[in-house]
């Protein structure tokens, strides 16, 4: 079993396009860090700080030139005043925040940042949610403080995994990961003949052997991707602190519910669903192929089974009632986690708990359907065979 097990994964590296495949992937990563490299700067809490003391410069001069301008009594004066009140206050809290800044009081800068968003939260209701996660997160730094690391641009070891495998990996390594999985399952058919069934293999060790080939190529792959972004990123900018807090959002009874909690909770949730994703996504193409023993139609087919119904159910409002249950939903196992695809589907059951289960009944439903499938195609195989021979 061993030897077929290899003699699979051998054929599959040798193949030109598996290299090329992946070289895409840890180049595209490459090429996310490079950009998040360039742009950190610009998201650093001091130069965010000297670009609203820029912006309330501004507004201060134009609204004294407003009270200089129009009658006492103008509404426009007392909208100057509150105006240049506010920006005033603005200023010297970003003055204060670029002294706390560079003297790593970071209690003292997390506690002006928290008062700002909460007076940006009582002036622009609108902008709420995101001003209230802010709220949450500087609430949560104020009595945790810790080194500041960004989120939007993230540069350090785990903040740009959190952020690769939340915006851009998902995606992009399915794509790869099912033309992997096709080649490899679909090799042992010949004229849509499993010549596999020639090995002095039971069907169970067959079984064993294509699904253990297909996880570790993919998971091997998968792995190798995220553990050179994660060297590269630490090399140059540290691998960050697990203590510091990642937002998570939870749908509760209809309503959001933002809390913060340290980075290092959700590392091994999000890895979990990550290698049973991997699992499903091995299982169902071995199915496809068991099916069609076609390397194009299993490659086509998985991708809309696997991308088009994730995509479809952002939209589509009968799979977005029942997403909860479809093992797509999983892919992006950090929106998960991290509560954002719950609260965008207005689906509190979307977590990793339900995630754990769904996707283990999929895989298991999945390896019955591939041995009864296979099962049956024996038996007509060998009806055939002797129907020919009696002929």
């Amino acid at each position: 079993m061993s030897t077929y097990l290899a003699f699979q994964l051998k054929k599959v590296f040798k193949n030109i396009l598996t290299p090329i495949s992946l070289l895409l992937v840890i180049g595209a990563l490459a090429v996310v860090l490079v950009m998040n490299k360039r742009t950190e700067s610009d998201f650093r809490l001091e130069q965010m700080a000297k670009t609203s003391i820029e912006y309330s410069e501004k507004e201060i001069v134009k609204a004294k030139k407003t009270l200089l301008t129009f009658p006492k009594d103008s509404k426009k004066v007392e909208q100057a005043k509150f105006s240049l009140a506010e920006n005033k206050r603005s200023e010297k809290q970003d003055r204060n925040l670029i002294k706390a800044v560079k003297a790593e009081n970071w209690k003292k800068a997390y506690e002006i940042l928290w008062q700002k968003s909460k007076r940006f939260i009582a002036a622009d209701e609108q902008k709420m949610v995101g001003a209230e996660k802010e709220m949450a997160l500087y609430g949560y730094l104020k009595n945790n403080p810790l080194k500041y690391e960004t989120q939007e641009m993230p540069v350090t070891g785990w903040q740009i995994w959190m952020q690769v495998n939340e915006m851009y990996l998902p995606y992009l390594f399915a794509i790869v990961a099912l033309f992997l999985l096709s080649l490899l399952l679909t090799d042992s058919y010949r004229q849509k003949l499993a010549t596999a069934k020639l090995l002095p293999l039971s069907n169970w060790q067959r079984a064993v052997s294509e699904n253990f080939a297909g996880f570790l190529l993919i998971a091997g792959s998968f792995s190798v991707a995220n553990l050179l972004l994660f060297i590269f990123a630490s090399v140059f900018s540290g691998t960050g602190n697990l203590a510091f807090p990642t937002i998570i959002q939870q749908f509760v009874k209809g309503k959001t519910v933002i809390k913060c909690v340290p980075t290092g909770d959700l590392i091994l949730p999000i890895i979990i669903l990550q290698i049973m994703y991997i699992f499903f996504i091995v299982a169902l193409t071995r199915l496809l192929a068991c099916i069609f023993r076609d390397k194009m139609r299993t490659l086509l087919v998985a991708l809309l089974v696997v991308l088009g119904i994730n995509l479809a159910t952002v939209v589509a409002d009968p799979l977005k009632r029942i997403s909860a249950w479809l093992p797509m939903t999983y892919l992006n196992a950090v929106d998960v986690v991290n509560g954002k695809l719950g609260l965008q589907y207005q689906n509190g059951q979307i977590n990793f708990q339900t995630g754990l289960v769904v996707l283990i009944i999929g895989i298991i439903l999945m390896l019955v359907l591939t041995a009864v499938i296979s099962s049956f195609q024996e038996k007509i195989t060998s009806v055939l065979f002797v129907t020919s021979i009696n002929s």
